[in-house]
């Protein structure tokens, strides 16, 4: 068969849904014969709603458990399954259809032996032999029963997969078997991969999230309604940029993703000690999108407050412990990205308020959570960036993860200019 790419198929119209990451990036998507072949059509969707252009390969066992006219549908290009006289696998490590990445996802044992011992008899395994030989990456995902996996035979193909350089995600383990990686783990590592800024490759990234929390009573409290999706968005950029990246999150609706290193805290205090802590391991940039609650009950009563007993009572707030002003007290070379949010002003106003901050902040985010897409647990921001060197951008209306990829730039220039 003829390597393709239908231009026009309506599934490619998730493209560009949740972000531009994967923007121009040609992905051939290869499925071997393990039942986690039923995760296909959503993991080349997910990559499709980054921007990705996702061409299936699939062997003859694949086939056997989900169909070919799935994965048309699913990413709107024709799978190539088997090898002919137009040899695919050499058009698609070379000229105009070379792809920039080989996913394997689900690679049964088979698969990864024969790989390992350079045996390509299959269109996923005669592929990624011309990757290999073509420089192109391979990122393969495991799965089999686990007794195949730690075997001697699985783990030295392994070993010599990883020497030759093929990049392994890791399975997860739990009823006895080696289980594919989820959906999530697979596309951050697929955009770890891909990602044209790999300008955060060894650095320690904090990253601050959601609401702080201050009791009244043992059930009520102070807190706001930060969500954690703009810190969260922040962490996941900056993976994969390739840091080492912290989260320490508070209180949120949103959940982080699994292939983020995460510390939870419910308090300011908490959350101040927690990233004292990293500063003192240190930090290269330390972003703050924490919403911190700026008072707290100068009395914490031990026992709910009983409501039918009191009609009325007075609460002394008293203020908390400010995070980012300490920050360069602790570490003074590490980059300090602040977030300022602002309701109901105009332009002018939020340009003065992001000036305030940079008195101990390198680079500030504002934005007025009072306007439409704009608001807490929002998809969406809109806002402007402003340096200590004075340079502002405005960010219109875009998604949180590509809002992120901007606020990193500019903390990127502070670090390597500056």
């Amino acid at each position: 068969m003829i390597v393709s790419l239908d231009v026009h198929h309506p599934s490619k119209d998730i493209k560009y849904a949740d972000s531009k990451i994967l923007d121009e990036k040609l992905i051939a998507y290869c499925i071997t014969g393990s039942v986690a072949a039923y995760m296909a059509p959503e993991i080349a969707r997910r990559l499709m709603r980054h921007g990705a252009e996702v061409i299936p390969v699939m062997s003859a066992d694949a086939q056997k458990l989900i169909s070919l006219e799935l994965m048309r549908w699913a990413t709107g290009n024709p799978a190539v399954c088997t090898l002919t006289g137009e040899l695919e696998h050499v058009a698609l490590t070379s000229g105009k259809s070379r792809v920039n990445l080989v996913l394997i996802a689900p690679a049964t044992a088979n698969t990864l032996c024969k790989l390992a011992h350079g045996i390509a008899d299959t269109p996923v395994t005669a592929l990624a032999m011309a990757a290999m030989g073509s420089g192109i990456p391979i990122l393969v995902a495991p799965a089999m029963h686990y007794s195949m996996y730690t075997s001697a035979a699985v783990q030295e193909c392994l070993s010599r997969l990883r020497a030759l350089g093929v990049e392994i995600v890791d399975p997860m383990v739990s009823e006895a078997k080696a289980k594919m990686a989820n959906v999530e783990e697979i596309l951050a590592r697929v955009t770890r991969t891909l990602h044209p800024k790999a300008d955060m490759k060894g650095l320690r990234i904090v990253v601050t999230a959601g609401a702080t929390v201050e009791r009244l009573d043992p059930i009520r409290v102070l807190t706001n309604l930060s969500s954690g999706k703009m810190g969260i968005a922040i962490a996941t950029s900056a993976y994969y940029r390739g840091a080492d990246v912290k989260l320490v999150m508070g209180h949120g609706t949103a959940q982080p993703p699994s292939f983020i290193r995460c510390s939870k805290v419910l308090t300011t205090e908490d959350m101040f000690n927690a990233v004292v802590a990293e500063l003192k391991d240190g930090v290269d940039v330390f972003v703050s999108t924490a919403a911190v609650t700026d008072y707290m009950p100068e009395r914490s009563f031990e026992s709910k407050i009983k409501s039918k007993l009191v009609e009325s009572f007075e609460v002394k707030l008293v203020r908390t412990r400010k995070i980012l002003p300490m920050v360069k007290r602790f570490s003074p070379k590490t980059v300090v990205v602040g977030f300022k949010a602002e309701y109901g002003v105009d332009d002018v106003t939020l340009v003065e308020s992001a000036k305030e901050y940079l008195e101990f902040a390198d680079v500030v985010y504002a934005n007025d959570v009072g306007r439409e897409g704009v608001g807490f647990g929002s998809d969406t921001t809109a806002g402007i960036i402003l340096r200590r060197d004075g340079k502002m951008d405005e960010i219109k209306l875009v998604k949180k993860l590509d809002a992120a990829e901007l606020i990193l730039d500019a903390a990127m220039f502070m670090l390597r200019y500056v």
